[in-house]
């Protein structure tokens, strides 16, 4: 599993290899770690930061791209859950978002593809136009200007929508060159294990190392950790998939708001089609997913893909992301809803912005102690429903339908996957995430051991390559 944009070179960074003292620690070197670290670059403190695997290894790396103001569904969920003027003001957070991108662009001189295309929100189901009739009449109350269109401007399918400006860019070109002007100093292959508050500090553990800081951002996706503030109780986890393709290069981007959702944009002649979208703990066989989307590229456009990739999102159960501060001087960023383009850049600038002491005027919408709200209220039941049923249903079925090349087996008590791969060699793990205990099921698409509780991915051979997991699983051999 290979996404597009991994075709670039990058700075290579140091592994931590001895105790160190910060006045800030940044654990994630996603878009939202390394610009929290660029916007504290006239700080005057002094600015660490760690990555797991290598910077842009996660979600930001997998992503399309796109720097959508329109953003499907969103602002419809937002004003049913909290109406006009906290809409409106999520609204122009995320002009704020793209200004700072393009600042950050032209101040830096960055090559990386930025352009403005025409963007669409676009429906095939009759049922969801007068949806998108209410985001046509939003967005004329703002003055954000947008226009009702009965089709795409390529042969996929469309029966009505909106269009208004967009943009896009190469988001690890952009990464890489904001790390480039980054005065932290960073370590990649660094996984942070624990923290325990001290004396007004953080004391941050590694594998080997331990790290001493006055303020503590956690930057990862997901956070690795389940108190404080609960957070894998606030989260939802969703999978997509995306495809690309040499194509004949078009200057729009489109979402669907259907289900599946379908999501389209160009790049040096490739098309990106992505989508189906669902809650990791719903579905299980991927490989089911792919071949979906494949047909999809198949009968709108007449192309085979050429790379296919997956990605894990973090939803919030209210629709709008959390950035801020969790308590004394921790402060967590995460839950983008799919769009973390511009939230990524906007929360780099809103963390930096509270740890100087400066007034944001975005910082108490996304407030990691905000009110509940009746979706709040809703999402948090039907998740714990869903992640408690998956996790019942995996310890009563581990070996699944789909499963061919893997299976589980129990030695001495002990459940254990078993993968066989083309050599005949059966690599053995053991069959629980050591996040929270949940079965692993077998990915047949990318090869490798998934949970689908909280999204942790492991290789076939046990080796941790995405949180919130913190740690491998054992490893066996028979």
């Amino acid at each position: 599993m290979r996404s597009i944009w991994e075709n670039v070179s990058k700075e290579k960074y140091q592994t931590l290899e001895k105790n160190i003292e910060t006045d800030v620690l940044i654990v994630g070197g996603g878009l939202s770690g390394i610009l929290t670290a660029y916007y504290l670059n006239n700080s005057n403190l002094k600015v660490t930061l760690v990555e797991m695997k290598e910077i842009g290894s996660g979600s930001s790396g997998y992503t399309t791209g796109k720097i959508n103001i329109m953003q499907g569904n969103t602002y419809y969920d937002l004003l049913n859950n909290f109406g006009f003027n906290k809409t409106l003001k999520y609204l122009n957070s995320q002009l704020y978002g793209l200004n700072l991108i393009r600042e950050n662009i032209k101040i830096n001189n960055i090559n990386c593809d930025f352009e403005k295309t025409d963007s669409y929100v676009f429906t095939n189901n009759h049922n969801n136009i007068n949806k998108i009739k209410k985001l046509k009449e939003f967005f004329d109350k703002t003055n954000y200007k947008t226009e009702i269109v009965k089709k795409l401007p390529s042969n996929y399918s469309s029966i009505y929508g909106i269009k208004g400006d967009g943009y896009v860019f190469h988001p690890l070109k952009y990464l890489y060159n904001i790390a480039n002007n980054c005065k932290a100093t960073i370590y990649e292959n660094t996984t942070v294990k624990n923290f325990i508050k001290e004396d007004g500090n953080y004391i941050v553990y590694t594998e080997n190392y331990k790290i001493k800081t006055k303020y503590l951002v956690f930057a990862s996706n997901y956070p690795f950790f389940i108190t404080p503030g609960l957070m894998p109780f606030k989260l939802s986890t969703y999978k997509s998939y995306a495809l690309s393709t040499k194509c004949n290069n078009m200057h729009f981007d489109a979402i669907s708001i259907d289900e599946p959702v379908k999501s389209i944009r160009f790049w040096e002649n490739n098309l990106i089609l992505g989508g189906y979208s669902h809650k990791t703990a719903i579905k299980l066989n991927y490989k089911k997913d792919y071949i979906k989307l494949k047909k999809d590229l198949h009968d709108n456009f007449k192309l085979k893909s050429e790379y296919s990739w997956s990605t894990t999102d973090i939803k919030t159960n209210d629709f709008l992301p959390y950035i801020g501060s969790l308590h004394d001087n921790m402060y967590i960023i995460t839950g983008f809803n799919k769009w973390g383009m511009i939230n990524s850049t906007l929360a780099g600038k809103i963390i930096s912005d509270l740890i100087k002491g400066k007034d944001n005027d975005y910082a108490s919408l996304f407030s990691l102690h905000r009110a509940l709200s009746k979706e709040k209220i809703k999402s948090f039941v039907t998740d714990s429903y869903l992640i408690t049923k998956r996790y019942i249903s995996g310890k009563i079925k581990r070996n699944m339908d789909f499963y061919n090349k893997s299976e589980i087996v129990k030695i001495n008590g002990i459940n254990y996957g078993v993968y066989t791969d083309e050599e005949g060699k059966k690599h053995y793990v053991k069959n629980n995430c050591p996040h929270m205990g949940c079965t692993l099921i077998f990915n047949n698409n990318d090869l490798t051991w998934d949970c689908p509780c909280h999204a942790s991915k492991f290789d076939i051979d046990g080796n941790l390559l995405k949180g919130p997991s913190k740690d491998d699983i054992k490893k066996e051999s028979n």
